[in-house]
């Protein structure tokens, strides 16, 4: 919950002082746990040098891609995402992006 995120937060932050933080988010509940330090704490993003995304269990579409970038970046839901201003833009935008992944995910859901 919230009360975990903000104690990771606060731990985080102090670490960052002395040390670069990567963070390694498995499957979609560590994601949905990602957006909850975001929205704990918006510092936190500061602190990150980088993400890794594991073990993402569905194809990375225009739809996936800006429900996600939208509830990360606005704090919101996925169905709250879908509803936002936002979502039709950074679909267009990441439509653009995700088509370049399309051969590597079959090859990737081929093996």
């Amino acid at each position: 919950g919230s009360s975990k995120a903000r104690r990771l937060c606060k731990k985080l932050l102090e670490e960052s002082k002395q040390r670069r933080i990567m963070v390694h988010v498995f499957s979609n509940n560590g994601f949905i746990f990602l957006c909850s330090l975001l929205r704990a704490d918006p510092e936190v993003r500061h602190a990150l040098c980088g993400v890794v995304l594991d073990s993402c269990p569905c194809r990375i579409t225009p739809d996936v891609a800006a429900t996600g970038l939208i509830s990360a970046v606005a704090g919101r839901d996925g169905s709250a995402a879908k509803e936002s201003r936002l979502w039709g833009a950074a679909r267009g935008v990441l439509g653009g992006v995700v088509s370049g992944l399309e051969e590597r995910q079959e090859a990737a859901w081929r093996a």
